[in-house]
C-alpha cells in the first residue's frame, strides 16, 4: 500500500465513521433476532437499530442519516408523548427464554407507576418482523403509537459499507397505505430511474391505488398491519413527517410521501387483564404482493400463533445439538445463546456469517480470518452441514484471477453474504488466506472418509491457489512473509505473527492434500520449512522458552509432532500472563483468551479443569456476535471434553 493510499484510507474511514480494519467488538448493548434473511438489531430501549433484508449483511432498512429514527413506540399519557427510546427511562432487556430469540424488553420512567414492555422478534420461516406492546400500571387506556422509521434500500456498494451514513442517495423512494392506516407499505423500486420518480409524484398527490403504486416495480419492499384498529395514521416527508406529529399527538392523516418519508398509526390498544397491548405486524419482500401475504398470514395466524411457531422452532433446531460434556445449567445456557446468535447471523441462502447483526456495517460483514472459529464451532456442536456450507462459501470468495492489489489466490478481507467484497482491495489480508484454510483443514477432520474425499474435490482449486499465494508471498531476502494490512496499526506490516499464520496456512494445505490423497506441490513444503526455521529463530529463546505474547494455538499440535517433545516451548507462560489480567479484558478478548486456553492445554486434563471457573465467568457481550459465540462454545467444548 502506498503512502497515499493508507492516507486516502484514513481519511475515508473517519469521513464514514467506519473501521476499514478487522471489526471490533459491538459496543452498544442490543440483543438479535432473525431467520438468515430478516435480521434485526433491537438496541437497549426497545428501538429498531438495524433491519437487514434480504440478507443479514444487507443495508439497513432504516433510516442511515443521524439521528437515526429506527421503528420504535411512543406512549401519550395526559398531554405527554413519550417515545420509548428515549434515554431518560430505566430500561431492562433479555431474551424471554434460555432457547428463545424473543428479546423483551421493559422501560419506564424513574419513580412512575406504570411499565412497558416491548417484545420484538422475527418468524423463523417468514420475513415477518413481530413487535408488541404492552402497558402495565394504567388504570385507563393510554394512546399507543407506533412509528415505522423505514428507508429502504436495494443494492450494496461493493467496499464501503459504512457510505450509508453519510449519503441518503440510493435509499427510499415513497410510503403509503391504501385503506386509511388498516396496511402501510414502504418501498424503493430497483433502480428508479426520472419516470419512477415522477409517476411517484403523481400517486402522491393523486392518492394511488395499491395496484398503481405496485406497478412502478419491484425491489425493496415492506408493510406492516395490525389486529388493534388504527385510529389516525400520517405517511409524511419533511415539516410534516410522522416523527414529529406522533410528538405534538395530531398525525395528519395524510396517505401518501415520497422520500425521504416516514409513517407512523395511532391504534387502539387491546385490554388484556390489568395491561393494555397492541401488536404489528411488518412483512418484507420484493414486491407489494410478498408483503400482502405476510400480512394476512400474521393476521390470520395471530400474535399467539407466531410465536409459537418461532419458540417450536428454535427448540427442535436446539435440540439436535451436540453439548459440551457437562450437565452445568450455565454452560449449556452459554452454550445454547451461542448457537442461537450464530445462527441469527448466518445467511441462510449461502452460510455465510456476519460478525454481528450490528448499527456498525463493518460488523454486519463477513470477516475471513473469523472463519475457522465459527466453522469449527459449528463442527464441535453437531452442524456439520453448516460448518460445510459456511467453508464452502469462503472458499467461492477466493480470487481466481490477478489483478491490481488483488492477487490470485487471496481472499476479500470481509465481504457481504452474496461474495460482493465489503472493504476496499486496498485491504489485503494475508492472514485471512491461512485461517481460510485452517477452517477447511478442521473441517476435513471431522468428515467421514467418504465424505471427506468428496469435499476435498469440491474445495480443492481454492485450496491449491490459497496455499500457492501464500507460498509466493515471501520476501526474497528474508523469506519473510510480505506486507499484510495491520489491523490494529490500520496500515501494511509486516508483523512476526504473520510466521505463525502463513504456517498454518500451509500445514493445513499439505494436510488437505492427504486427506485428499493429492500430491502436495513441492513448493508449498519448502516454505513450510523455511517458516519452521524462522519460527524457531524468532520465537524459540534460551532453555526453550517461547519469546513473546504471540501464540497460535492451532499450529501447536502440528509444531508438538513435528519439533518433539522437549524441544517444543512451553506456552504456558503467555497463556498464564493473559488468564492474570483476563478480568480486565472485554467479553471477546476474554473469550479469545479462554479459547486459546483450553485449545494449548487440551491434553492436560488439570489444567483444563482449573479454566472451569474462568468459563463460568465469561462476561456478558454488550452485542451478541459470531465470533465471541464460536469462541465461548469451543472453550466451553474443548475444558469439558472427555479425558483422551
Amino acid at each position: 500500500m502506498t503512502p497515499r493510499t493508507a492516507i486516502l484510507l484514513s481519511v475515508l474511514a473517519a469521513a464514514l465513521n467506519v473501521s476499514t480494519g478487522h471489526a471490533e467488538e459491538p459496543a452498544v448493548q442490543s440483543r438479535i433476532t432473525g431467520n438468515g434473511a430478516l435480521t434485526v438489531n433491537v438496541d437497549a430501549r426497545g428501538q429498531i437499530a438495524r433491519c437487514a433484508w434480504p440478507t443479514p449483511s444487507h443495508v439497513d432498512q432504516i433510516d442511515g442519516v443521524p439521528p437515526r429514527r429506527g421503528p420504535q413506540w411512543a406512549v401519550r399519557i395526559g398531554d405527554e408523548t413519550i417515545w420509548l427510546s428515549d434515554p431518560a427511562l430505566d430500561a431492562a432487556q433479555d431474551y424471554t427464554g434460555q432457547r428463545s430469540v424473543v428479546v423483551r424488553t421493559t422501560v419506564s420512567p424513574p419513580d412512575a407507576a406504570w411499565a412497558a414492555t416491548v417484545r420484538t422478534f422475527v418468524h423463523p420461516e417468514r420475513d415477518i418482523l413481530i413487535s408488541r406492546l404492552t402497558i402495565h400500571g394504567l388504570a385507563t387506556a393510554p394512546h399507543l403509537y407506533w412509528f415505522a422509521g423505514f428507508s429502504p434500500a436495494t443494492r450494496v456498494i461493493p467496499e464501503w459499507p459504512g457510505l450509508r451514513r453519510v449519503l441518503q442517495a440510493g435509499a427510499g423512494f415513497a410510503a403509503f397505505t391504501p385503506d386509511e392506516g388498516k396496511s402501510v407499505y414502504h418501498f424503493r423500486p430497483n433502480q428508479p430511474g426520472a419516470v419512477d420518480w415522477r409517476r411517484a409524484e403523481e400517486l402522491a398527490l393523486e392518492g394511488g391505488a395499491l395496484g398503481e403504486w405496485a406497478a412502478i416495480g419491484e425491489g425493496a419492499w415492506m408493510a406492516y398491519t395490525s389486529p388493534n384498529y388504527p385510529v389516525a395514521f400520517q405517511c409524511g416527508s419533511g415539516a410534516d413527517g410522522a416523527f414529529e406529529q406522533v410528538s405534538q399527538a395530531q398525525l395528519a392523516g395524510s396517505a401518501s410521501a415520497v422520500a425521504p418519508c416516514d409513517s407512523a398509526v395511532l391504534l387502539a390498544p387491546e385490554r388484556v387483564g390489568d395491561a393494555f397491548c397492541a401488536t404489528v405486524f411488518v412483512g418484507f419482500g420484493k414486491n407489494a404482493k410478498t408483503c400482502r401475504d405476510h400480512l394476512d398470514f400474521a393476521l390470520t395466524r395471530g400474535y399467539e400463533g407466531l410465536r409459537n411457531d418461532t419458540d417450536s422452532h428454535w427448540e427442535s433446531w436446539l435440540a439436535r445439538s451436540t453439548p459440551p460434556a457437562t450437565d452445568d445449567a450455565s454452560v449449556s445456557a452459554l452454550c445454547e445463546r451461542a448457537l442461537l446468535t450464530m445462527a441469527q447471523c448466518t445467511d441462510r441462502a449461502t452460510g455465510a456469517t456476519i460478525r454481528a447483526a450490528s448499527a456498525d456495517p463493518a460488523l454486519a460483514l463477513d470477516w475471513a480470518r473469523d472463519c475457522a472459529w465459527i466453522a469449527g464451532a459449528w463442527d464441535l456442536a453437531g452442524y456439520t452441514e453448516w460448518a460445510e456450507r459456511y467453508t464452502r462459501f469462503q472458499c467461492g470468495a477466493v480470487r481466481t484471477t490477478a489483478r491490481p492489489g488483488m492477487p490470485l489466490g487471496s481472499i476479500p478481507a470481509a465481504s457481504y453474504t452474496d461474495h460482493t467484497p465489503g472493504i476496499p482491495h486496498v485491504v489485503l489480508d494475508t492472514e485471512a488466506t491461512a485461517w481460510l484454510l485452517a477452517a477447511v483443514d478442521r473441517h476435513v477432520q471431522n468428515l467421514s472418509s467418504r465424505a471427506r474425499a468428496d469435499y476435498v474435490e469440491e474445495v480443492w482449486d481454492a485450496v491449491a491457489a490459497s496455499a500457492s499465494f501464500l507460498a509466493e508471498w515471501t520476501d526474497g531476502r528474508s523469506r519473510r512473509p510480505l506486507q499484510s494490512y495491520d489491523f490494529s496499526l490500520r496500515r501494511d506490516s509486516r508483523p512476526a505473527r504473520l510466521l505463525l499464520t502463513h504456517y498454518m496456512g500451509l500445514d493445513s494445505a499439505i494436510r488437505i492434500a492427504r486427506a485428499g490423497k493429492r500430491q502436495a506441490p513441492e513448493v508449498w513444503t519448502r516454505r513450510k520449512r523455511e517458516l519452521d526455521v524462522l519460527i524457531r529463530f524468532q520465537f524459540v529463546g534460551a532453555e526453550l522458552t517461547w519469546r513473546g505474547g504471540e501464540i497460535l494455538p492451532f499450529v501447536h499440535t502440528t509444531m508438538a509432532e513435528e519439533w518433539k517433545r522437549p524441544a517444543l516451548p512451553s506456552w504456558d507462560a503467555p497463556i498464564e500472563d493473559r488468564l492474570a489480567i483476563v478480568g480486565d479484558a472485554s467479553p471477546a478478548e476474554y473469550a479469545q483468551t479462554l479459547c486459546d486456553a483450553a485449545l494449548v492445554w487440551e491434553d492436560e486434563p488439570e489444567r483444563l479443569q482449573a479454566l472451569r471457573p474462568v468459563l463460568g465467568e465469561v462476561p456478558v457481550s454488550p452485542a451478541p456476535d459470531a465470533l465471541t459465540s464460536a469462541l465461548h462454545l469451543i472453550a466451553a467444548h474443548r475444558i469439558y471434553a472427555p479425558a483422551r
